[in-house]
């Protein structure tokens, strides 16, 4: 009732008078109009101080309605106002943050960016003589600059020094002479491949293969040595990595090499004999059980991708092309991996990655030239030469890959075929023993 009221007291506050045809007179508002036919107001002279009266008082009672309307509703309206108002405030310190989110990683890329291209010069300056080559240090330059991944240089540093302290303690408690080339060589694959008690509190673990995500694919850290020496746990990247490292560390002659989708060591006995060493599972393997796998082809071989063994020199252009492809994780290809491509090629001349990094790099460019085109199908491409072009080139470098041997294998095949490993071992000190 009193919404009521109210409404009907703000119809008639704007009231005008006006006279009828008919002698009488209307009272016109917003809602529509009345007509009076009171026989008082057929004298308007007469009736007009009662009439003046009647208005002042009319409007005075509107005026106090309306006062106690507005007195009513202050409080809800304040309560909407002050809702607006926060609310539209909320809308602009998330625009604003949102803002400053885009600036933060604008700056934030920029600043990763700009350690990658340090990296890139720290390793250019080994590959030039102007730094010594190291990879327990090219390994680091590149891991460090991975965005998000804290690695201080004593965090990184302390676990291989670890790795030393205790080989050289178990030889001593185990009679055994560390400074024998031979020695140290044993005792560095025997530590990735055994469990050893080394005193009654201390027990030594061997890295084991991280079946969880191996190919990086949803944490490309996973490739990482850093993560291996915090985890114990790697795959075919980082564990040949880290037992190359070690094996600088002490002075035991090792090679990087290589076979489809896979890396394993070369290790050096005393006489200069090369032993394939798998540090995934720690077993002793041989050229021919590589082959076995069938994806190694002969061209493979030819072309010195696979099997071959991998220089001081050859390694950190290798610790390079990790560089290359954890940038591009994170930015794409671009003129960084381009850069990259260029430096390898010049301290390894042909070498597998960087062809792949040209691949990718024109298939990036491809993507920008078929959007810079509208979009066409295959049948018009044709009328965009330099689309053309650059989807020719890429093609071209593709089947010239190809054509070097280079090949990957599906995951099932080999996971089995690194499983056969054990056997493959067994089979080899049978025939050791054998020529003995």
């Amino acid at each position: 009732m009193k919404v009521f009221l109210s409404a009907c007291a703000l119809l008639l506050a704007p009231l005008c008078w006006g006279q009828v045809s008919n002698g009488g007179y209307v009272i016109f508002g917003q809602n529509g109009s009345v007509q009076s036919n009171n026989p008082d107001f057929d004298n308007p002279i007469r009736q007009a101080p009662n009439l003046q009266q009647s208005r002042e008082e009319h409007q005075k009672l509107v005026q106090e309605q309306n006062r106690r309307i507005r007195a009513s509703q202050q409080p809800a309206f304040e309560q909407r106002r002050a809702a607006w108002q926060e609310t539209q405030y909320e809308l602009l310190r998330e625009k604003a943050a949102q803002q400053q989110v885009v600036l933060a990683q604008a700056e934030a890329s920029q600043a990763v960016k700009q350690r990658y291209k340090q990296a890139l010069e720290h390793l250019k300056q080994m590959l030039e003589g102007k730094k010594p080559l190291q990879v327990k240090e090219a390994v680091f330059e590149v891991e460090k600059t991975f965005p998000g991944n804290i690695l201080p240089y004593a965090i990184y540093q302390q676990p291989i020094a670890d790795w030393v302290v205790k080989m050289k303690r178990y030889a001593l408690r185990t009679g055994q002479n560390f400074d024998h080339y031979q020695t140290r060589a044993n005792l560095l694959c025997r530590f990735f491949a055994d469990t050893i008690r080394l005193s009654s509190t201390q027990t030594h673990y061997p890295p084991t293969y991280d079946f969880n995500d191996p190919a990086g694919e949803k944490d490309y850290t996973h490739f990482f040595v850093s993560k291996l020496l915090r985890t114990n746990q790697g795959q075919c990247h980082s564990m040949p990595l880290l037992f190359k490292i070690i094996a600088d560390e002490i002075g035991v002659r090792t090679h990087l090499s290589f076979s489809p989708s896979h890396s394993f060591i070369k290790i050096q006995d005393q006489k200069g004999y090369l032993y394939n060493f798998e540090t995934t599972n720690g077993h002793f393997t041989s050229d021919k059980w590589v082959i076995a796998s069938g994806y190694v082809k002969r061209a493979g071989i030819q072309s010195r991708i696979y099997l071959d063994t991998l220089s001081l020199r050859q390694t950190i252009v290798y610790c390079l092309n990790d560089l290359a492809q954890g940038y591009a994780a994170n930015f794409g290809y671009d003129a960084f991996t381009d850069q990259c491509a260029i430096v390898m090629d010049q301290h390894h001349p042909g070498n597998i990655w960087t062809g792949l990094l040209y691949a990718n790099s024109l298939t990036r460019q491809c993507q920008g030239a078929v959007q810079k085109a509208g979009y066409p199908p295959f049948e018009a491409m044709d009328n965009f030469p330099e689309l053309k072009q650059l989807f020719d080139q890429r093609n071209a470098l593709y089947a010239h890959i190809e054509q070097m041997g280079y090949l990957e294998i599906p995951p099932e095949p080999y996971a089995d075929w690194l499983q056969s490993a054990g056997k493959e071992t067994h089979e080899l000190i049978k025939k050791q023993v054998t020529e003995k």
